[in-house]
């Protein structure tokens, strides 16, 4: 599937997760758990991130952090990339380390900040690593002992959560473990891994879906928050121009061309032609914007395949954004292209 760019702003709040590939365990051994833990803290010194919350489990990772000098992107990449490197160095494996792109949740600080703390710092409980509370404070792969003072990382920003419980440092940790132990009787709150607003690339669900209370499920990223924190994200995302296409992501303009005349039903002819009928026009437009914001073409590259001026491209890429925007028929087929084209092998 093509990946959208990373929904991020400098100082936004993230809970982020990352998988084994196929659920494959990623940390075998202690000494594996405490490689990506000096990992951890070498990035977050580079990059100016703060933790708030983490914990690692034998085929996953949870983090809360804030994004800092660098995107959360680069962040993850310097840090599943180099311990991906490592491991398979070690074991003697090639290929994949993690399933697919790690995802992320933008989160509203209020009232989800203490939530996350504590879904995050349960999961080795809930997940049956460890067997009680008790043995929770003294997990090593886990935050919650360091908020404890007994095995705390110089990287994890713990005063900042004990902030929330008040000035007085022990009153403050004593309300802490109360609020971790009320959580046992809570149900497990899937919208924490879940998330209220699902983006594709044809755009973002209505954002009514987040003031009726409806969850709904994307594979990489959500926004987790009021109607109104999700508005205010994503006007800044727009007045700030930060969506800007990752890295790796180029598939060649033929290959795209195949599939998107499949879906649009047009020929490659057309597609390529001089007509100015408005369903060719419109695909032309539509074919642009992908091509280049995507896939990682260049406008120069377009422009020679379709026989237009790069001027003319120019133009079409922001007419084909603005179609896949505000029409639905378009964003439609463009979603029918997505789920065509996750199933072309990338070379």
């Amino acid at each position: 599937m093509p990946r959208l760019p990373r929904l991020d702003t400098k100082g936004a709040l993230h809970h982020i997760m990352a998988r084994g590939i196929e659920k494959s365990v990623i940390f075998p051994s202690p000494d594996d758990y405490s490689n990506f833990l000096t990992r951890l803290g070498k990035t977050i010194d580079e990059t100016g991130m703060t933790v708030y919350a983490w914990t690692l489990l034998p085929n996953h990772l949870h983090l809360l952090a804030r994004t800092g000098s660098v995107s959360l992107s680069v962040f993850m990449q310097k840090l599943l990339t180099g311990y991906a490197v490592s491991f398979n160095k070690k074991y003697k494996r090639v290929g994949r380390l993690f399933q697919n792109r790690f995802k992320s949740i933008l989160v509203e600080e209020e009232p989800y900040f203490l939530e996350l703390v504590r879904y995050i710092h349960l999961n080795p409980l809930r997940s049956g690593i460890v067997k009680n509370l008790a043995a929770l404070d003294s997990y090593p792969w886990c935050g919650h002992a360091g908020i404890l003072e007994q095995k705390r990382k110089p990287w994890h920003d713990t005063e900042y959560v004990l902030s929330r419980f008040g000035n007085e440092f022990f009153q403050s940790i004593s309300q802490y473990k109360e609020f971790i132990s009320a959580g046992l009787m809570q149900n497990r709150k899937e919208n924490l891994n879940g998330g209220g607003l699902h983006r594709s690339i044809g755009g973002w669900e209505k954002v009514t879906a987040v003031v009726k209370g409806r969850e709904m499920w994307a594979s990489d990223e959500r926004i987790l928050g009021s109607s109104g924190f999700v508005l205010e994200i994503l006007t800044e995302l727009e007045e700030n121009e930060v969506q800007q296409p990752e890295g790796n992501l180029y598939r060649s303009i033929e290959e795209l061309a195949q599939i998107f005349t499949r879906v649009f039903n047009i020929s490659e002819i057309a597609l390529k032609g001089r007509t100015h009928v408005k369903k060719i026009s419109d695909a032309r437009a539509i074919f642009s914007h992908i091509a280049v914001d995507y896939f990682g073409n260049t406008v120069s590259s377009v422009a020679a395949y379709l026989n237009k001026s790069k001027q003319a491209i120019s133009k079409n890429r922001t007419i084909g954004k603005d179609l896949t925007k505000c029409n639905i028929h378009y964003s439609k087929q463009l979603q029918m292209f997505v789920d065509l084209f996750d199933n072309v092998p990338q070379e």
